[in-house]
């Protein structure tokens, strides 16, 4: 969530369709019935996707869908350390 709030919308939804693959995978729904989840989703994501576009916004998520778990963790622990080496002390 911190990346879409920090204007990295792509990277936000690309990260959180592949959570959504991974709650899928796990025949979990927790996302949807916990509120705290279902606000942070409207908090961050839903502006992201108004400041990407839908075809923009969708086209992210899907490639989250599509990137598996294992990458997905390392794609998120890359773009961490590089917003380390920048300077930038949050995701």
């Amino acid at each position: 969530m911190g990346l879409a709030g920090s204007g990295r919308e792509e990277e936000a939804l690309r990260l959180y369709g592949a959570s959504c693959a991974r709650n899928k995978e796990l025949q979990t729904s927790a996302i949807d019935e916990i509120a705290f989840w279902v606000q942070l989703r409207e908090r961050y994501l839903t502006p992201a996707r108004e400041r990407l576009g839908s075809a923009a916004a969708e086209r992210a998520e899907a490639e989250g869908r599509a990137m598996g778990w294992t990458q997905a963790v390392a794609h998120a622990l890359q773009l961490a350390q590089e917003r380390e080496e920048s300077g930038v002390s949050n995701i």
